[in-house]
C-alpha cells in the first residue's frame, strides 16, 4: 500500500509540474495557434537600462519593410476606468494593432474583430473588444451587446466584439477586460 501510495504520488505531482510547465512556458497563450512561430520584439536604447518598447513609426516601418515575418502586431497592458451607467472600475486594457485578432487566429464569438481602418488618424471611431469574462460580469451574458457603448477614461467607445472565453491576451498572467486599437 506504501508503495502504490508513493508512485500515485510522484506521478501526480509530476504531471501536475510538467502540465504547469506546458501551459505556461510552451504554450501560454490559449486558443492562439503556431505558438512555437511567435516572438517578441522589444525596443531599447542604448545606454538606457531595460527596455522601453518599440515606436509606433518604428512598428510601421518594420510592418512595412519586412518580408521575413508574416505579421507584426502591437500589443500594450494600460490600466483604465471603464463605466457604464452608474458603475465605474479600473480595468486592464490591451492596446492593440487592428490586425491583432486576425494574426492571433483567435475568432470573436460574437460580432469582429478590428478593421485597418479603426487603428488609423484621430478621428477613428473608438470601438472596443471584450473579454468573455468582462460580457459576462458586466453584462450578464446579453446576447445584443454589440452595438453598446461603454466609457473608457470618459471617452464613448462602441462594443464591436466578444472574444472567445479561454483567451486572455498576450501577456501572461494578465486577463484583459477589453482591448482598444491603436487609434
Amino acid at each position: 500500500i506504501l508503495a502504490v501510495l508513493c508512485l500515485t504520488l510522484g506521478i501526480g505531482t509530476n504531471a501536475a509540474v510538467l502540465s504547469w510547465i506546458e501551459g505556461i512556458l510552451m504554450r501560454p497563450y490559449p486558443l492562439v495557434p503556431h505558438q512555437d512561430r511567435m516572438f517578441a520584439l522589444i525596443g531599447t536604447t542604448r545606454g538606457v537600462p531595460g527596455h522601453n518598447g518599440l515606436s509606433y513609426p518604428d512598428f510601421v516601418d518594420l510592418e512595412k519593410n519586412s518580408t521575413l515575418f508574416e505579421s507584426f502586431i502591437i500589443d500594450r497592458i494600460t490600466g483604465t476606468t471603464l463605466s457604464v451607467g452608474d458603475r465605474a472600475e479600473r480595468a486592464l486594457v490591451g492596446i492593440v494593432s487592428a490586425n491583432y485578432f486576425d494574426a492571433l487566429g483567435v475568432r470573436p464569438i460574437l460580432g469582429r474583430g478590428f478593421r485597418p481602418e479603426e487603428a488609423t488618424g484621430r478621428n477613428a471611431h473608438p470601438v472596443t473588444v471584450i473579454s468573455y469574462r468582462t460580457w459576462k460580469d458586466r453584462y450578464d451574458f446579453d446576447p445584443n451587446i454589440i452595438g453598446r457603448t461603454q466609457y473608457l477614461n470618459g471617452v464613448e467607445h462602441t462594443i464591436i466584439g466578444v472574444a472567445p472565453e479561454r483567451f486572455h491576451g498576450t501577456f501572461v498572467g494578465y486577463s484583459f477586460n477589453f482591448w482598444v486599437p491603436t487609434s
